[in-house]
């Protein structure tokens, strides 16, 4: 299993980012565009420094502003997609990170949303690359299965942390016992588990 960290969770220009990732015995990297459009090179140079560090780029983010569009937009969005495309391709990186829509231009409309996402999965899978989904509690829209799950969603962004964990812990306690996924404190365990697992350099 690869350790990965973005580049963006770092200080300093993107060569310091990288040797310091690599220092710090992570194996992969997500690269932030925006220390790309300040770095002194091509794509191509930050695909040699990674591999020269032994980094694998195994993501590019973030893709903004896509889904719930209108058609003439959305055109446009999926060229803009194609262009990133062929800067993954130059990075070797084969996972793009869309984060929701923030664009005054974007409805309210989840079925829209959807559709929209699934052409620009269908076309990134055609050149090899897969598409993740990151739903932004401060965007303006976000795509979240089921009415309850998005009216939840929405809620906590106007609610306090401990309004939050008392939602939380009122949802769990209305959950017969017997259909609960999970029992407090199974997280906390699995985590200890998977670091105990870990190899040690």
């Amino acid at each position: 299993m690869r350790r990965s960290i973005a580049t963006v969770s770092l200080s300093g220009n993107l060569e310091e980012k990288l040797a310091a990732i690599a220092a710090a015995k992570f194996d992969a990297v997500e690269i932030f565009e925006n220390d790309l459009l300040f770095f002194d090179g091509t794509a191509r140079d930050v695909r040699r420094m990674a591999d020269e560090l032994g980094l694998k780029i195994v993501l590019f983010q973030p893709f903004r502003d896509f889904e719930a569009v209108p058609e003439t937009q959305f055109r446009r969005n999926l060229d803009r997609a194609e262009r990133k495309f062929d800067l993954m391709d130059e990075l070797g990186a084969k996972m793009i990170l869309v984060c929701s829509s923030v664009s005054p231009l974007a409805v309210d409309d989840d079925d829209l949303a959807a559709a929209q996402l699934h052409e620009l999965a269908e076309r990134a899978a055609a050149r090899g690359i897969k598409v993740g989904y990151e739903a932004l509690m401060a965007g303006e829209l976000f795509v979240v299965p089921g009415k309850m799950n998005k009216a939840l969603v929405a809620a906590r962004r106007f609610l306090t942390q401990e309004a939050q964990a008392h939602l939380n812990q009122r949802f769990y306690e209305e959950v017969p016992v017997r259909e609960r996924k999970r029992n407090r404190g199974d997280v906390e365990s699995a985590a200890a588990r998977t670091a105990d697992s870990l190899p040690t350099r």
